[in-house]
């Protein structure tokens, strides 16, 4: 009987131990799926980093190109600030003789509008209008020729004398009844001239009529 019963304890004995090897089996076949999970999810990572490397590494070349091409872009317009700096300097060489030309051009016009004036003025009242209407004629086409250039003639006749416009050269006594109004400008012996902005280039010359009771004539 002692020997059966040795050998039922060994027996399970035997029986128990194979069953905890059973289950140490399966912990390590569940640590070993775990470990391979856990490989599996790193090699991912892995690739997924690979993949970002990759992309700020392109990222990273096409930046370098664009910053090379700007750089060189740059550099084109620099070596060119030169020709451009020489360039505007003719440009504006040419524009202050442009500039210049037209001025004397105007001056030359005013000028021969002057001279078709005092050449009107003193014609004898018998003189052929038909000469008359000529010489108006000539000074009506410099006047519109001045007004395409941006210069016109101060209207200043039946208006008081202005000295930011004209100039007082003479005076006569007003005939009429009508009084008109304060140092009225009765005639101009000179035309006066402004610029498109109403800046004056030109005093006008004009006799006015004197105040009543001034005592002054012509």
């Amino acid at each position: 009987m002692g020997w059966l019963f040795s050998k039922k304890n060994t027996y399970d004995e035997c029986r128990h131990d194979m069953l905890r090897l059973v289950d140490q089996v399966a912990l390590l076949e569940d640590a070993v799926a775990a470990g391979r999970e856990e490989v599996a999810t790193s090699r991912q990572q892995v690739a997924e980093l690979e993949k970002q490397v990759s992309k700020l590494a392109r990222l990273q070349y096409k930046v370098g190109q664009d910053t090379q091409a700007k750089f060189e872009e740059i550099a084109m317009v620099l070596s060119a600030a030169p020709q451009w700096e020489a360039e505007y300097q003719r440009q504006a060489r040419d524009n202050d003789l442009l500039q210049e030309r037209q001025q004397h051009l105007i001056a030359l016009m005013m000028q021969q509008v002057d001279e078709i004036d005092a050449v009107c003025a003193g014609l004898p009242a018998d003189t052929d209008t038909e000469w008359r209407g000529l010489m108006e004629q000539w000074s009506q086409r410099l006047l519109s020729g001045l007004q395409g250039a941006g210069i016109h003639e101060i209207a200043i006749i039946g208006q008081s004398f202005d000295p930011l416009t004209a100039e007082g050269i003479g005076v006569v006594i007003r005939t009429a009844v009508d009084q008109g109004v304060p140092y009225e400008v009765a005639a101009v012996t000179r035309r006066g001239f402004s610029d498109a902005e109403g800046t004056v280039l030109r005093k006008a010359q004009v006799i006015t009529y004197s105040a009543a009771g001034d005592g002054q004539h012509e």
